[in-house]
Order: structure tokens, then C-alpha cells, then sequence
């Protein structure tokens, strides 16, 4: 069993502006520490140095993964566009992956990802700040009250960024999902359940407008074209409350 005295052992690649933040907060838990550094920007790879002094630097991924011994972790802190590669590279070394969002520009390469990490019988997480949120906190509040006495246990295997990539993941038929009925388009309605949760606040969408100009074209028939839907409150599906 790993104890504070065996902190877990991570790496970090990608070493730009959004990384001195990370390694910052890397350096507040107790129990895991930064070992090792990656970037092809040497420049940049000498400034994220300077916050994790003990940690050994690589400009490759690949070297990094055959020459560190014993990682459980690496965050991939990197531009979307290598996060598919860099993710396999990771899962074929045992290496549960934090990613940066958004995971992927394309479908197909995000489950991709996600199938390297099911092989490999590691974690996928996606970077996503907002857990922590109140309301976030009481949504997982209210999960753990309803499977506590079902007897279920819940295993996390990864956690995704964006109610639409989800909702695609989950109408696939990739696993469960707890989405907002806005997330649940008419020709699937037949298909899921609508079930309401209490106590949990509604999603509110809106426009936000200046108090000086005029909007554009564009978003004046914005304006107009969402007048014409919440104007009608009996055509609003089940779940959809205008005000």
C-alpha cells in the first residue's frame, strides 16, 4: 500500500504558459511530485526547470517514457493535436494520463485514446477545473446517496470534458451518462429517459448583451430565432423550462 512516505511518481510534457500553474500546484500535494520534464523548446524546458528543480528533463516523449523508471502518472499539458499520440505512448508504458483540454479535435482520435487506455488497463482523466464546484460536488452528492443503498459500486475510468462529446460517448453506447435534457435531442427522446434530479440547479443559457452599440446581424437573428422557440412554452420538450 503507497503511504505520504512513497509519493506517487509523474511526469509532465508540454512546458508552456499553462504549465507553471500546474507545476505550482503539483508542488502543494504531499503525496506525488514531479520527477520529470518534456518539451522540444529547450527555453521553455529551462523556465518549468526553475519550479521543479529535481526533476530530470527530456525533449522527447519516448525517451522520457524508456529512460524513467517506475511513473505512475505523466499530465500531458501539450497542444491538442499530440494529446491521441502522446496518450497511447503513455498507455503502452503502464502510465495512468492526466490530460490537458479539450482531448481531441476529431471523434475518432479521442476513442482512440480511450480504447489504448482500456487495453492497457489504465486511467484517462481530462484536465477539468470545475469538479470541485459546488454544484459539482452536489451532483456527486447525489449519486453516491442513490447507489449507497442499491449496492452498486462505481468505478471511475476516465472523466471527459464538454456535455456534447459525453452525450456523443453515451448515445454510442459507450457507458451512462447524467446529462442536461438540452443534451437529449428529439429523434433519441424515445430512446432515454428524461429523469429529473432535486436539489440540483438547472443549466441556465442566455445572451449577454452591451450596454452600448448595437448587435450585429448576425446576432440579431440570434436573438430573433430564440424569441421564436421560447415564446411557444408548450413546444419546449420535457426538461427545457423557458423563463
Amino acid at each position: 500500500m503507497r503511504t505520504t512516505a512513497t509519493p506517487l511518481r509523474g511526469a509532465l510534457i508540454g512546458c508552456g504558459y499553462v504549465s507553471q500553474f500546474h507545476l505550482e500546484g503539483w508542488s502543494r500535494v504531499p503525496d506525488a511530485r514531479i520527477v520529470a520534464l518534456c518539451d522540444m523548446d529547450r527555453e521553455r524546458l529551462e523556465r518549468a526547470s526553475a519550479r521543479a528543480p529535481e526533476a530530470r528533463c527530456h525533449t522527447e516523449a519516448a525517451k522520457l517514457f524508456d529512460h524513467e523508471d517506475r511513473l505512475d502518472f505523466v499530465e500531458i499539458c501539450t497542444q491538442p493535436e499530440s494529446h491521441g499520440e502522446l496518450t497511447e505512448l503513455a498507455a503502452r508504458h503502464g502510465v495512468h494520463i492526466l490530460c490537458q483540454k479539450p482531448a481531441a479535435l476529431e471523434r475518432p482520435e479521442f476513442r482512440a485514446m480511450i480504447d489504448a487506455c482500456i487495453t492497457a488497463g489504465v486511467r484517462l482523466m481530462i484536465h477539468e477545473n470545475w469538479r470541485f464546484r459546488p454544484w459539482n460536488r452536489a451532483l456527486r452528492a447525489e449519486i453516491d446517496s442513490a447507489v449507497g443503498p442499491a449496492r452498486v459500486t462505481l468505478r471511475p475510468a476516465m472523466e471527459l470534458d464538454g456535455v456534447r462529446m459525453i452525450a456523443s460517448l453515451a448515445f454510442d453506447g459507450y457507458g451512462p451518462a447524467i446529462l442536461p435534457a438540452t443534451a437529449v435531442p428529439g429523434h433519441l427522446r424515445e430512446r432515454f429517459a428524461v429523469v429529473p434530479l432535486d436539489g440540483f440547479p438547472r443549466r441556465r443559457v442566455g445572451i449577454a448583451q452591451r450596454r452600448r452599440g448595437l448587435p450585429s446581424a448576425p446576432v440579431r437573428a440570434v436573438i430573433d430565432i430564440l424569441g421564436l422557440v421560447v415564446s411557444d412554452p408548450l413546444a419546449m420538450p420535457e426538461g427545457i423550462h423557458p423563463t
